[in-house]
């Protein structure tokens, strides 16, 4: 889902560039923009009571982030940073009501994707809760995967034979609450089994 850049400058949108690991939001800051990733990669995390870094999602090109907290008129439960060099498109709050208001469409899109990802929360819970750690990571491969290929069919493109996996180990380590070196173990393992392939230290898994 995205509002088309020209749209949201007509609703004074300014483009913003966010060099790697910028801080775009705090947790607990008060929403006061809407946010839409022109080009780059965004990572929405907080920490558990042990201090480990939970990853709550990564968003890119044409994603929009942080709605929630427009919406439900609450502090931000995680912060955004950039991942690498991206620019961002943020029109503040009133403006992107109106925007809301005069674009239905958007309005009903809007509502698809925020119901998507109460579901990729619910998923990541039922995954982080399941008890083989190789069956997590997987999930967490093929969730992406999923993701990847509907947009190669949204844009008629042919998939290649074999999915890349953008994440470090130390992110997915996030995204599935373990220790980075248990990710590690079991990728390998995982590997052996020949259930996905690692090649220029890039996990890999067929489409």
């Amino acid at each position: 889902m995205s509002i088309s850049v020209d749209l949201l400058l007509s609703y004074g949108a300014i483009e913003s560039k966010c060099p790697k690991n910028h801080e775009i939001f705090a947790e607990g800051e008060t929403a006061k923009c809407f946010y839409q990733i022109k080009k780059g990669i965004v990572k929405m995390f907080t920490y558990n009571d042990q201090g480990n870094e939970l990853i709550m999602g990564f968003f890119t090109d044409n994603d929009s982030f942080g709605e929630p907290a427009i919406f439900g008129k609450f502090p931000y439960p995680c912060t955004a940073v950039s991942v690498i060099d991206s620019t961002i498109m943020k029109i503040d709050i009133e403006n992107f009501k109106e925007l809301i208001k005069d674009n239905f469409a958007f309005h009903l899109e809007l509502d698809k994707i925020l119901s998507e990802r109460v579901n990729y929360k619910s998923f990541l819970l039922k995954e982080v809760l399941n008890e083989s750690t190789e069956h997590k990571i997987l999930s967490i491969i093929d969730y992406f995967k999923l993701k990847s290929m509907k947009r190669y069919d949204d844009e008629g493109r042919i998939k290649p034979i074999y999915y890349i996996f953008p994440f470090t180990r130390n992110e997915l380590a996030a995204m599935v609450g373990l220790r980075v070196e248990t990710v590690i173990r079991h990728v390998r393992k995982l590997a052996d089994s020949g259930q996905i392939v690692i090649k220029n230290r890039k996990i890999m898994r067929k489409y």
